[in-house]
Protein backbone atom coordinates (compact mmCIF):
# COMPACT_ATOMS: atom_id res chain seq x y z
CA UNK A 1 0.00 0.00 0.00
CA UNK A 2 0.88 3.40 -0.99
CA UNK A 3 -0.44 7.10 -0.51
CA UNK A 4 -0.25 10.30 0.47
CA UNK A 5 -1.77 11.44 3.73
CA UNK A 6 -3.72 14.74 4.18
CA UNK A 7 -0.14 15.80 5.97
CA UNK A 8 1.78 15.90 2.64
CA UNK A 9 3.84 12.57 3.69
CA UNK A 10 3.66 9.53 1.23
CA UNK A 11 3.28 5.85 3.14
CA UNK A 12 4.31 2.86 2.81
CA UNK A 13 3.53 -0.75 4.03
CA UNK A 14 6.03 -3.12 3.92
CA UNK A 15 5.98 -6.84 4.09
CA UNK A 16 8.46 -8.25 6.04
CA UNK A 17 11.29 -11.16 5.48
CA UNK A 18 9.81 -14.55 4.93
CA UNK A 19 11.43 -17.94 6.61
CA UNK A 20 11.70 -19.46 3.76
CA UNK A 21 13.86 -20.09 0.69
CA UNK A 22 17.97 -20.18 0.35
CA UNK A 23 18.22 -17.07 3.02
CA UNK A 24 15.53 -17.68 5.65
CA UNK A 25 14.57 -15.28 8.21
CA UNK A 26 12.60 -15.75 11.16
CA UNK A 27 10.09 -13.08 13.08
CA UNK A 28 10.50 -10.13 10.55
CA UNK A 29 8.06 -7.79 11.13
CA UNK A 30 5.88 -6.31 8.71
CA UNK A 31 6.08 -2.46 8.34
CA UNK A 32 4.43 1.35 8.38
CA UNK A 33 7.09 3.56 6.74
CA UNK A 34 6.96 7.54 5.71
CA UNK A 35 8.69 7.46 2.07
CA UNK A 36 12.22 9.90 2.42
CA UNK A 37 14.11 11.34 -0.08
CA UNK A 38 17.35 9.12 -0.18
CA UNK A 39 16.73 7.52 2.60
CA UNK A 40 18.16 3.30 2.94
CA UNK A 41 15.30 1.65 4.45
CA UNK A 42 17.36 -1.44 5.45
CA UNK A 43 16.92 -4.58 2.68
CA UNK A 44 18.21 -6.67 1.96
CA UNK A 45 20.32 -6.37 5.68
CA UNK A 46 17.62 -4.62 8.40
CA UNK A 47 14.36 -5.51 9.32
CA UNK A 48 12.69 -2.48 10.79
CA UNK A 49 15.97 -1.12 11.55
CA UNK A 50 17.57 -4.02 13.33
CA UNK A 51 19.83 -5.71 11.59
CA UNK A 52 19.34 -9.76 10.47
CA UNK A 53 21.98 -11.03 11.96
CA UNK A 54 19.99 -10.09 15.57
CA UNK A 55 19.44 -13.26 17.42
CA UNK A 56 15.52 -12.57 17.46
CA UNK A 57 15.77 -13.26 13.36
CA UNK A 58 17.26 -16.82 13.36
CA UNK A 59 15.19 -19.83 12.14
CA UNK A 60 14.29 -22.46 13.98
CA UNK A 61 15.53 -24.68 10.96
CA UNK A 62 18.26 -23.20 8.98
CA UNK A 63 21.56 -21.39 9.34
CA UNK A 64 21.83 -17.56 10.88
CA UNK A 65 21.03 -14.78 8.47
CA UNK A 66 24.42 -13.32 7.23
CA UNK A 67 24.71 -9.53 5.89
CA UNK A 68 24.65 -9.17 2.06
CA UNK A 69 26.17 -5.94 2.24
CA UNK A 70 29.48 -4.82 3.23
CA UNK A 71 28.87 -0.93 4.03
CA UNK A 72 25.42 0.25 5.26
CA UNK A 73 24.09 3.49 4.86
CA UNK A 74 22.17 4.89 7.84
CA UNK A 75 19.09 3.16 8.21
CA UNK A 76 15.60 4.62 7.96
CA UNK A 77 13.06 3.81 11.24
CA UNK A 78 9.67 2.68 10.32
CA UNK A 79 6.99 4.64 11.64
CA UNK A 80 5.09 1.49 12.76
CA UNK A 81 6.36 -2.41 13.40
CA UNK A 82 3.43 -4.58 13.15
CA UNK A 83 3.93 -8.21 14.06
CA UNK A 84 5.37 -10.93 11.87
CA UNK A 85 3.41 -12.06 8.86
CA UNK A 86 -0.11 -9.96 9.58
CA UNK A 87 0.19 -9.65 5.73
CA UNK A 88 0.22 -5.60 5.03
CA UNK A 89 -1.32 -4.19 2.49
CA UNK A 90 -3.39 -0.67 1.13
CA UNK A 91 -4.03 2.18 3.14
CA UNK A 92 -6.11 5.22 3.23
CA UNK A 93 -6.88 7.90 5.41
CA UNK A 94 -9.80 9.33 7.41
CA UNK A 95 -11.60 12.21 5.90
CA UNK A 96 -14.07 13.53 8.27
CA UNK A 97 -15.57 14.06 12.30
CA UNK A 98 -18.69 12.41 10.74
CA UNK A 99 -17.43 9.45 10.49
CA UNK A 100 -14.24 10.32 13.12
CA UNK A 101 -10.58 9.71 13.51
CA UNK A 102 -9.67 12.59 10.66
CA UNK A 103 -6.42 12.24 9.56
CA UNK A 104 -5.99 9.21 10.94
CA UNK A 105 -4.46 5.73 8.90
CA UNK A 106 -6.09 2.70 8.31
CA UNK A 107 -4.55 -0.46 7.16
CA UNK A 108 -5.75 -3.88 5.75
CA UNK A 109 -3.59 -6.39 6.96
CA UNK A 110 -4.80 -9.60 5.14
CA UNK A 111 -3.31 -11.83 7.71
CA UNK A 112 -0.36 -14.81 7.62
CA UNK A 113 0.49 -17.68 5.51
CA UNK A 114 1.70 -20.24 7.85
CA UNK A 115 3.23 -22.44 7.27
CA UNK A 116 4.25 -20.99 3.71
CA UNK A 117 5.83 -18.18 5.07
CA UNK A 118 6.73 -19.00 8.60
CA UNK A 119 6.54 -21.39 11.42
CA UNK A 120 4.03 -20.19 14.00
CA UNK A 121 1.07 -21.38 16.22
CA UNK A 122 -1.00 -18.11 16.86
CA UNK A 123 -2.64 -16.65 13.89
CA UNK A 124 -1.51 -12.75 12.46
CA UNK A 125 -3.27 -10.14 10.95
CA UNK A 126 -6.97 -10.59 9.34
CA UNK A 127 -8.13 -6.88 10.67
CA UNK A 128 -8.52 -3.39 9.79
CA UNK A 129 -5.82 -1.22 12.23
CA UNK A 130 -5.68 2.34 13.08
CA UNK A 131 -3.33 4.06 13.05
CA UNK A 132 -1.84 7.34 14.63
CA UNK A 133 0.36 9.25 12.13
CA UNK A 134 2.18 11.12 14.61
CA UNK A 135 3.32 9.14 16.94
CA UNK A 136 2.70 5.47 15.30
CA UNK A 137 0.47 3.88 17.54
CA UNK A 138 -1.57 0.74 16.37
CA UNK A 139 -5.19 -0.02 17.53
CA UNK A 140 -7.39 -2.84 16.12
CA UNK A 141 -10.27 -1.15 14.94
CA UNK A 142 -12.00 -4.33 12.26
CA UNK A 143 -12.10 -7.57 13.33
CA UNK A 144 -13.89 -10.76 13.81
CA UNK A 145 -14.68 -11.38 17.29
CA UNK A 146 -13.04 -14.45 18.79
CA UNK A 147 -16.42 -16.44 19.67
CA UNK A 148 -17.02 -16.09 15.63
CA UNK A 149 -13.82 -17.86 14.63
CA UNK A 150 -13.64 -21.43 13.30
CA UNK A 151 -12.13 -24.52 14.76
CA UNK A 152 -8.06 -24.57 14.62
CA UNK A 153 -6.77 -24.14 11.79
CA UNK A 154 -10.03 -22.89 10.04
CA UNK A 155 -10.42 -19.84 12.20
CA UNK A 156 -10.74 -17.84 9.14
CA UNK A 157 -12.14 -20.02 6.69
CA UNK A 158 -14.88 -21.22 8.69
CA UNK A 159 -16.28 -17.63 9.98
CA UNK A 160 -18.50 -15.13 8.53
CA UNK A 161 -15.50 -12.71 8.48
CA UNK A 162 -13.76 -10.24 7.87
CA UNK A 163 -11.84 -12.81 6.31
CA UNK A 164 -8.72 -11.35 4.54
CA UNK A 165 -8.83 -7.33 4.03
CA UNK A 166 -6.51 -6.44 1.32
CA UNK A 167 -7.64 -3.06 0.76
CA UNK A 168 -9.64 -0.12 2.57
CA UNK A 169 -10.71 3.22 0.99
CA UNK A 170 -13.13 6.01 2.37
CA UNK A 171 -16.04 7.40 0.39
CA UNK A 172 -15.69 10.76 -0.94
CA UNK A 173 -18.06 12.21 1.72
CA UNK A 174 -15.80 10.36 3.88
CA UNK A 175 -18.61 9.15 5.45
CA UNK A 176 -18.18 5.00 4.65
CA UNK A 177 -15.61 2.88 4.78
CA UNK A 178 -15.42 0.06 2.02
CA UNK A 179 -13.08 -3.53 3.32
CA UNK A 180 -11.93 -5.16 0.14
CA UNK A 181 -11.91 -8.85 1.60
CA UNK A 182 -10.84 -11.86 -1.08
CA UNK A 183 -13.06 -14.48 1.51
CA UNK A 184 -11.42 -17.72 2.49
CA UNK A 185 -7.92 -19.08 1.99
CA UNK A 186 -7.04 -22.36 3.67
CA UNK A 187 -3.56 -23.47 3.99
CA UNK A 188 -3.49 -27.31 3.07
CA UNK A 189 -1.01 -30.14 3.20
CA UNK A 190 0.21 -31.58 -0.13
CA UNK A 191 2.67 -33.99 -1.48
CA UNK A 192 4.98 -30.99 -2.21
CA UNK A 193 4.30 -29.21 0.70
CA UNK A 194 1.67 -26.50 2.46
CA UNK A 195 -0.17 -24.56 -0.45
CA UNK A 196 -2.72 -22.43 -0.46
CA UNK A 197 -6.28 -22.96 -1.11
CA UNK A 198 -8.74 -20.09 -2.08
CA UNK A 199 -12.52 -20.67 -1.60
CA UNK A 200 -14.42 -19.34 -4.91
CA UNK A 201 -17.17 -16.99 -3.72
CA UNK A 202 -16.01 -16.25 -0.26
CA UNK A 203 -14.55 -12.84 -1.03
CA UNK A 204 -16.81 -9.78 0.01
CA UNK A 205 -16.94 -5.75 -0.06
CA UNK A 206 -17.65 -4.69 3.66
CA UNK A 207 -19.03 -0.89 4.38
CA UNK A 208 -18.29 0.34 7.48
CA UNK A 209 -20.58 3.43 8.85
CA UNK A 210 -20.70 5.18 12.67
CA UNK A 211 -23.91 4.42 14.59
CA UNK A 212 -24.80 6.78 17.09
CA UNK A 213 -25.09 5.83 20.81
CA UNK A 214 -28.50 6.04 22.16
CA UNK A 215 -29.46 9.10 23.13
CA UNK A 216 -27.24 11.11 21.21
Amino acid sequence: GVMWGPDGRLYASDNGYDERGSRPIAHAPDLLGVVKKNAWYGFPDYAGGVPVTDARFRPEHGPAPKFLMRDHPPVEKPLATLTHHVGAAKIDFGRGSEFGFPGQLFLALSGDMNPVTGHHQERLGFEVVRIDPATGKVETFFKAKKEALGPKGMEYVATAGPRRPVDVRFSPDGKSLYVVDVGAVALLSTATGPAPRPFSGSGVVWRVTRQEAAGR
